[in-house]
């Protein structure tokens, strides 16, 4: 899963799965994700690569 995380192919999750959100949540509260990266994922926002 993590790997995934960084994977710039990645353009999609499935919102509608609760496991992918749990993920999402999991990652935040470890510190992988920031909150509002977490929260932009979970409305499909897209990270532009930098």
């Amino acid at each position: 899963m993590f790997g995934s995380l960084d994977d710039p192919r990645l353009a999609e999750v499935d919102v509608a799965d609760l496991a992918v959100i749990e993920g999402i949540d999991f990652c935040q509260s470890i510190g992988t994700l920031t909150a509002e990266r977490a929260a932009a994922i979970k409305l499909g926002v897209i990270q532009s690569a930098a």
